[in-house]
């Protein structure tokens, strides 16, 4: 995924965080960066009830169109 966000000052990160959480429909806080703060590459953590794998690649490919 690619952000118009600058890394400055974890503003793509942020960015990063508001777009993963309004397309899988949870909360911010249920977005953590687990590895990758600083990087381009990114490990992601979504909890919450409603949130499978499944259901989250899906929403997530359904944006891309």
């Amino acid at each position: 995924m690619r952000l118009q966000a600058q890394p400055i000052e974890g503003k793509a990160n942020e960015a990063l965080i508001r777009f993963l959480a309004e397309m899988l429909d949870v909360s911010r806080s249920k977005v953590i960066i687990t590895h990758g703060q600083t990087s381009k590459r990114k490990l992601v953590e979504v909890t919450g009830p409603q949130v499978s794998p499944d259901s989250a690649m899906r929403r997530l490919l359904a944006s891309e169109q």
